[in-house]
């Protein structure tokens, strides 16, 4: 049985096991603070910006449905 990922681990897995980036590249990358983004990869409850969140989906190539874990896919079709 496949088990949905939570917001904070698709983001890590994004960064660290597709990007192969650590939190101050992506930092680097994006303009987001790498203390931001930690939040994000740690905390269930962060919120985070409509920037951020375009920001990132952008960055990744994903859509932001994918991001906030409400599809499976990538990017709309």
């Amino acid at each position: 049985m496949h088990t949905r990922l939570t917001i904070p681990e698709r983001l890590k897995d994004l960064r660290v096991a597709e990007k192969r980036m650590s939190l101050q590249e992506l930092s680097d990358a994006t303009g987001i603070p790498s203390s931001t983004l930690g939040n994000y990869e740690k905390d269930e409850n962060v919120d985070m910006s409509l920037g951020n969140l375009l920001t990132l989906a952008d960055f990744y190539h994903v859509s932001t449905d994918y991001l906030l874990c409400r599809t499976e896919l990538r990017e709309h079709k």
